[in-house]
């Protein structure tokens, strides 16, 4: 059996995805065939619809619900990479971030860049940072997470656990303000790093 689901319910089921990525990202729902389809509405006209099938009856449908990852996410997967253009693209141009183990407040992308790229260049190459927690008020675009670096071995960089806080545009997404503070209370260099990571 064919049926079909109205495009107001496309739109529901897009609102209920944000707030499973804001309290379980990667955790997928299970619905029953019941729960499914005797509670949505169906249109009766196919051309203005989705187009889905049902399940057998007594078999679960598995929905795993994603939605689109906000600025802030973007750049630390752009840190990652070491995408390190990707990264700074995430900020508005009239950004301020507060680094908060280095004194200044910068306020221009080259700049920036160049920040992103020493804190890759003194860690283990082929480090990841790590987010733990991740908080998102759709409200006032701010954002805010906790996270670690790890090596590519999966294990955690010492002293790396942080806390970020960013505000955003609500309109672009892109990150007007943020800032960092981590366990590591003085500025750390190549060498430091290094006899971090070997003890």
């Amino acid at each position: 059996m064919r049926n079909f689901v109205s495009q107001s319910t496309v739109s529901c089921i897009l609102i209920f995805s944000r707030c499973v990525h804001a309290f379980s990202p990667s955790k997928p729902v299970a619905l029953s065939r019941d729960q499914v389809f005797e509670n949505l509405l169906y249109s009766s006209t196919p051309s203005d619809s989705a187009e889905t099938s049902a399940p057998e009856a007594g078999q679960e449908l598995s929905v795993t619900v994603t939605a689109k990852p906000s600025k802030v996410e973007r750049c630390y997967q752009a840190w990652n990479d070491r995408d390190f253009d990707e990264a700074i693209s995430c900020f508005s141009d009239d950004f301020s971030y507060d680094d908060g183990q280095y004194l200044g407040i910068i306020t221009d992308k080259p700049t920036l860049r160049r920040s992103l790229e020493r804190n890759a260049e003194i860690l283990p190459v082929g480090c990841k940072m790590v987010v733990d927690h991740i908080a998102v008020d759709e409200n006032n675009g701010n954002i805010g997470s906790c996270w670690h670096v790890e090596r590519e071995d999966g294990i955690t960089v010492p002293l790396t656990r942080g806390c970020s806080f960013y505000t955003t545009d609500k309109t672009t997404g892109l990150i007007k303000t943020g800032f960092k503070v981590t366990e590591m209370v003085v500025k750390t260099n190549k060498s430091l790093s290094d006899n971090l990571v070997g003890s």
